[in-house]
């Protein structure tokens, strides 16, 4: 069975997941640590011991008092043909580190042959991806190797968890077209991608009328270290504001980036509050300044004020992106697809629902070049329910399901109802299918207990079970289905009642019966029912060719 990984290289996290061809489950690769999946893309050449850290230790040494050089951001370099040999040599020999961790923790896996995709900008040219994967090759993976295009790998992701989200809402079907939005948020650069994505008669995505913003050619920073360096600054200009001036060891950017990540992006995004990071509050105690950690607050406003000139940047690179993109208006995007770690902020959607950032920054009735995403302000689930916990992940979760076809399934044209009687004692009608919510197939659960009578002397017992069946678009009208279990000799019930019989000296007056069932309507349409029969502890399984049609009404 074929091992399938995906290596998201990225400029300060490399993300690296694999799945066996017969599985559904991804698994992550752990940094050494043996608890991160994300890993830092960072090399510390430690002075102190004459050795190379790689990774999370590699990160934990940078922010500490160890002596060395720090190595990051190496990534970026591939893009200066001056720094190109170097930047190669640096990305092989962090990939060496990662396969020395796959290696490990793959031993238990014996798979005929394996499949690497590592993910690539859409904007990059066949010389870039020919340098990543060779760098893979030379790391020491072995197999097939294969240059993905990031757009395709998030998009695999996204069909893969919210494709019944999309057909449910009745925006995705089969060579249907869907408008997509993605930005791709690292920690350098933002990447937009902007492509119609349609899914053919075979279950395979297809991408075209794409458009990759900026270009090769055009180096734009609007990242995440933009971010850091704002918060860095609005630290110092804080403390300066209270009469004292921090030495810059204090805080230092890896440190900035580590609170930044862990504390400021998910408290703002929850309006919580939260302190400063532990190298600056030590050294505000150290000098006696208790007063400014102690009265130290930073709320959206204080943000998006220390950030303005990101968000205004970013909103800028959204509409050149609009602007150039000649096969539809923003008012056509049907969603928003958003990737890498630094798309978690709260801010994301504002830029695009007529909220705004700054009170200024594409809001509705304040900024006069605001674009107006008509479908994503009226309905916002149409981003949201895209912006998955971990959309730092969804590159590499979605390089491992590229072999994958998409199962197109059907939107039910009925609502469903059904309801248990056992002995003239009904159960509750429960809705099956909601033909406005579900998407084919369903599945529920029903069940329904009571408890009867038997005549101990003469060991007579009466069991009759029925099942309702209630089709169409109100329980009113719906049309009406009576089914029973078969009683006849040989039947299930009727198997179950002779069990019954044969012992009854040892059966109580009081029995408790219980009938269980899966109703099932599949991807054609078709009703299927599993259930179980239960008569103390005696039981018997039947299915819907168990049961005889009384009524159809």
């Amino acid at each position: 069975m074929k091992l399938i990984v995906g290596i998201d290289f990225g400029t300060s996290t490399t993300v690296v997941r694999y799945r066996m061809e017969d599985s559904e489950i991804i698994q992550s690769l752990k940094d050494a640590n043996g608890t991160s999946d994300i890993i830092p893309t960072v090399i510390f050449r430690n002075s102190d011991y004459d050795t190379t850290e790689y990774g999370v230790q590699a990160l934990t040494s940078a922010t500490s008092a160890v002596n060395g050089e720090t190595i990051a951001n190496f990534k970026m370099d591939l893009l200066d043909p001056e720094k190109r040999e170097h930047a190669k040599e640096l990305i092989e020999e962090y990939l060496k580190y990662i396969y020395s961790l796959f290696k490990e923790q793959t031993k238990g896996l014996y798979p005929t042959s394996t499949e690497i995709n590592i993910s690539y900008p859409a904007k990059w040219d066949d010389t870039m991806v020919k340098i990543m994967k060779n760098a893979v090759a030379k790391a020491g993976f072995e197999g097939k190797i294969n240059g993905r295009k990031e757009p395709e790998a998030a998009t695999r992701n996204m069909l893969n968890n919210h494709l019944k989200e999309l057909q449910r809402a009745k925006l995705l079907g089969v060579n249907k077209p869907l408008r997509i939005f993605m930005l791709d948020m690292g920690a350098g650069t933002t990447d937009i991608s902007i492509f119609k994505l349609t899914i053919d008669d075979e279950g395979i995505p297809n991408i075209t009328e794409l458009l990759s913003y900026p270009s090769k050619e055009e180096v734009i920073l609007c990242g995440g270290r933009e971010i850091d360096l704002s918060l860095q600054d609005y630290i110092f200009n804080y403390c300066k504001g209270k009469g004292l001036a921090l030495m810059p060891d204090c805080v230092e950017l890896p440190n900035v980036k580590h609170w930044k990540d862990l504390t400021v992006s998910p408290k703002l995004k929850t309006e919580q509050p939260f302190p400063l990071f532990t190298a600056v509050s030590l050294a505000l105690k150290y000098s006696g300044r208790n007063d400014l950690v102690d009265g130290f607050s930073f709320d959206r406003s204080d943000f998006e004020q220390a950030t303005k000139e990101h968000w205004k940047k970013l909103y800028s690179l959204i509409k050149s992106a609009m602007a150039q993109y000649k096969y539809a208006k923003p008012e056509d995007i049907d969603f928003v697809c958003l990737t890498g770690g630094h798309s978690a902020w709260y801010t994301i959607p504002k830029l695009f629902n007529g909220e705004g950032v700054c009170n200024y920054i594409a809001k509705d009735g304040k900024d006069p070049d605001a674009l107006n995403f008509k479908k994503l302000k009226d309905e916002p689930w149409r981003m949201n329910a895209v912006l998955d916990a971990l959309p730092h992940e969804s590159v590499a979760r979605g390089l491992c399901l590229m072999d994958q076809r998409m199962i197109y399934v059907t939107p039910s044209s009925n609502n469903v109802w059904a309801r248990i009687t056992i002995n003239n004692e009904a159960g509750e009608i429960i809705q099956v299918v909601n033909k406005l919510e579900d998407v084919l197939p369903v599945e529920k659960e029903i069940s329904h207990e009571i408890n009867i009578e038997r005549n101990h002397v003469f060991g007579d017992l009466t069991i009759d079970a029925q099942i309702d069946i209630y089709i169409g678009e109100t329980l009113e009208n719906a049309e009406h289905r009576v089914l029973k279990l078969k009683q006849d000799e040989g039947s299930v019930l009727g198997r179950l009642i002779g069990v019954l019989f044969i012992f009854p000296l040892l059966v109580p007056l009081a029995l408790v019966t219980k009938l269980s069932m899966k109703m099932t309507m599949t991807d054609e349409g078709l009703l299927e029912i599993d259930g179980e029969f239960k008569v103390d502890s005696s039981s018997t399984k039947f299915t819907f060719d168990d049961l005889q049609l009384i009524e159809n009404k």
